[in-house]
């Protein structure tokens, strides 16, 4: 390792689902071929809307959905059938990814050598919302302790921890739009101060029911200049990021998570996995480094 590589943290793992990718190399093929993930919600996923919901003027009737969030195998994660229904699929993917990125580093997630530490982040629980709340008798049956084990956001770490045997640094992190980022920022820290050998680091953000449209709603941005007018959801379900015609965002569907290490080169085990796994010679990136700031809100003069 070079002196320019002190610092570096490689990145040797990843694992994810996206709208219309089942996995991180499906969406990369979706960015080359210049494919929309945001689709019209099909006929009967319309009528599914409330009708209230639907004749609203602002309603905007897409979805950007990650494909079969109800397949998850319980069993093997030693869950009852049962533990799987409470639990929110946030957290059941989060812990699948987090596997799969293990696997994708080349070690068993099982038998992951040295101090493996997890960080990332989900969003509002609507499966417990929206799904759970409204089965009165299950709700009483299993109890707040029952229900926040599966749906709290401040399980979503320790649940990927205990599952696979875990021992290092595992705790939720929550900073809205940013919490994956920040998750990542703060495993590069753990790692550079060795704190941990190795570090999973994402988030999952899922919302129940998927295909359900949104409404548009105007709003406005403090500036330097008096208040500007905005759109913070997209009146036409088309999301043009950094772009000037762009008119909103949209709401979407995701999960992901990455394995990294505070090594620059693989190790012989990543290495001869890999290679078995994808015939070619394995590529590694590597992080020169991370840095937390908090931005004030855009037209805003600095103190």
């Amino acid at each position: 390792m070079s002196a320019e590589d002190d610092g570096a943290v490689a990145i040797v793992g990843m694992s994810g689902r996206f709208p219309e990718a089942s996995d991180v190399a499906g969406l990369w093929h979706t960015l080359l071929d210049g494919a929309r993930a945001i689709r019209p919600l099909s006929a009967a996923e319309l009528r599914a809307v409330d009708p209230a919901v639907r004749v609203n003027p602002g309603f905007v009737p897409v979805t950007a959905a990650v494909p079969d969030i109800d397949l998850w195998d319980a069993a093997f994660f030693s869950y009852s059938g049962r533990d799987a229904e409470l639990m929110d699929p946030q957290h059941r993917l989060f812990l699948e990814c987090a596997w799969e990125a293990l696997e994708d580093a080349g070690y068993d997630p099982r038998n992951c050598p040295g101090v493996v530490g997890v960080l990332g982040g989900c969003g509002f629980p609507t499966y417990l919302v929206n799904n759970l709340a409204r089965h009165e008798a299950l709700m009483a049956d299993v109890g707040v302790l029952g229900l926040a084990v599966g749906n709290e956001r401040d399980t979503l770490t320790t649940k990927v921890s205990y599952a696979l045997d875990l021992r290092g640094p595992s705790a939720a992190v929550q900073s809205a739009c940013s919490t994956s980022l920040l998750a990542v920022h703060l495993a590069c820290q753990s790692l550079l101060s060795f704190e941990s050998d190795v570090m999973l680091a994402g988030g999952a953000a899922i919302s129940v029911p998927q295909a359900a449209g949104y409404i548009s709603e105007s709003g406005s941005t403090p500036g330097a200049r008096g208040e500007r007018e905005h759109l913070a959801l997209a009146p036409d379900g088309v999301c043009r990021s950094l772009d000037a015609d762009g008119q909103g965002l949209v709401p979407g569907n995701g999960v992901g998570s990455w394995r990294s290490s505070g090594r620059r080169t693989p190790s012989a085990t990543e290495t001869r996995c890999m290679r078995s796994s994808s015939g070619r010679r394995p590529t590694t990136t590597a992080s020169p480094g991370s840095a937390l700031r908090h931005r004030a809100c855009a037209g805003r003069p600095r103190s």
